[in-house]
């Protein structure tokens, strides 16, 4: 099984710091961190790395810095699955607008952010994913980070931090 750490919308706001670490706890299993965009700071992504290897896309409130060094989406495949990342933009629902990016694949799993709020549902075949805010969130006082299972299926699990992150 591979195990994916799940991560959007951290909006570091300070150029040097720690990542908190109820979020290097949450993720210490995990083969791969995805970050869904809106990392704000590189040295974010550097940090991460010291768990397992990062695979990020840019959000829309990412410095040049970050655009410059990485996908606005991605495509793997990992474990026999075709996963699309995305941040995903614009009003309204924020799987929709993110599934647009990829209209030519056939994705098992869409893993998002943008709208600061955990989700995990299907649209037609594709599992879509979002990890919710680990440091700002929406819909909950609690940030949440996810964890993505890739087995025989695909499991998708939100963990609730304790508090907001920062």
């Amino acid at each position: 099984m591979l195990i994916l750490g799940v991560l959007s919308d951290t909006h570091f706001v300070q150029t040097e710091g720690v990542v908190p670490s109820e979020i290097f706890e949450a993720l210490k299993d995990a083969d791969y961190i995805v970050h869904c965009g809106d990392i704000n700071q590189y040295w974010v992504m550097e940090q991460l790395e010291s768990i397992a290897p990062v695979l990020g896309v840019y959000g829309n409130t990412d410095p040049f810095e970050l655009v410059s060094k990485l996908p606005h989406k991605r495509v793997l495949r990992l474990a026999g699955y075709e996963i699309g990342i995305t941040h995903g933009e614009g009003e309204g629902l924020a799987c929709n607008n993110a599934l647009q990016h990829f209209r030519s694949h056939s994705l098992d799993l869409l893993l998002f952010g943008h709208s600061h709020c955990p989700e995990s549902h299907r649209i037609g075949r594709t599992l879509c994913f979002n990890p919710g805010s680990a440091t700002k969130p929406r819909c909950s006082e609690q940030g949440s980070i996810g964890l993505v299972y890739l087995g025989d299926h695909i499991q998708t699990s939100i963990q609730m931090l304790k508090r907001r992150a920062i």
